[in-house]
């Protein structure tokens, strides 16, 4: 079978690879190299799995991927007759035995104010379902960098490793995967009988996810400097099965973002709102907490900023003292 790319307004096709990675960007080395200001260095890949299947990955850049019309936040499965969109550059893909198939996907769903939240909620509230939620978003630390710094073939297979375990991490857990933007990790959990296990759980998968940053320093021994995460961990109400994607938005969603930008200002792994910290038992973190004041919010929030070793210590206390 074979697959290939069409810039649109030209004649050339870009064949890709069978099992192997087709890179996308701006610097010489890019299999597709485009002169384009809006697109990075490092843009995307194509793909090619042992299921015969391509598979277009967003590799952080600043301005995105589009497949017919929709950024993409998750590796996309692409269709022969797919319309693809990187910077101001436009490109078809197409494979030989494949029938033309579009795949819709939804647009980042995180609103910049609490009053487009109750804009959403004065809109249709009956329709709406409002649940509380413990949202947690997880970063690679400098991934831009990273990826300039890379050979392709590397970061293809970082990213490929990344998106496969975190998302299984998060199942194990308990919690739905919302969707990946970039290399940032976005996934919740659902108040179910007992109000402690999701924001125990969300504690959990941080703790994963940390574990895992540190195995892909063990496999890529190429790395310039060592990938190191962080992370953010917010507890509110937020609409859920927003769009195709059943996506979950919000301000309680707006703000686990912020608070993961925030773990970079406050020099630490991990920042917890108090809304999460009042749900977990066996420890009173008020001794430790400290008002913040972000975008959106304004009255400061109380927050609790930890390292992942302050965090194991936590877990590993509550794991045997079953508290």
């Amino acid at each position: 079978m074979t697959a290939w790319l069409v810039i649109e307004g030209k004649e050339e096709k870009y064949t890709l690879p069978r099992l192997g990675n087709f890179s996308i960007g701006r610097i010489t080395d890019s299999d597709l190299r485009l002169d384009d200001r809006k697109i990075s260095r490092n843009h995307a890949i194509v793909q090619h799995t042992s299921r015969d299947e391509y598979i277009l990955i967003d590799i952080a850049s600043r301005n995105g991927c589009f497949v017919n019309g929709e950024r993409i936040h998750t590796p996309c499965e692409l269709h022969s007759g797919d319309r693809i969109r990187v910077g101001d550059t436009r490109l078809s893909f197409f494979k030989d035995s494949a029938g033309a198939c579009s795949r819709d996907m939804e647009q980042t769903i995180v609103v910049d104010s609490p009053q487009d939240y109750l804009a959403l909620e004065e809109e249709s509230p009956a329709t709406l379902n409002i649940q509380e939620i413990t949202i947690l978003v997880a970063d690679i630390r400098g991934f831009t960098t990273l990826t300039e710094a890379l050979p392709i073939e590397s970061i293809a297979s970082i990213m490929s490793l990344w998106f496969d375990a975190a998302t299984d991490c998060v199942a194990q857990h308990e919690g739905v995967l919302d969707k990946f933007i970039g290399d940032c990790v976005y996934a919740r959990w659902t108040r179910l009988d007992d109000p402690l296990q999701p924001a125990l759980n969300a504690l959990r998968t941080a703790c994963e996810l940390e574990r895992l940053s540190r195995q892909i320093n063990q496999e890529f021994t190429d790395l310039p400097f060592p990938l190191r995460i962080g992370v953010g961990i917010n507890t509110g109400n937020a609409v859920l099965d927003v769009g195709v994607e059943s996506s979950a938005m919000g301000d309680a969603v707006n703000l686990a973002f912020r608070l993961e930008a925030h773990s970079k200002v406050a020099g630490k792994d991990l920042v917890l709102s108090k809304n999460t910290w009042c749900h977990l038992p066996g420890r009173d973190w008020s001794s430790m907490a400290d008002t913040i004041q972000v975008k959106g919010k304004q009255e400061p929030i109380e927050v609790v900023a930890l390292d992942f070793a302050e965090l194991h210590e936590y877990l590993a206390a509550y794991s045997s003292s079953n508290l």
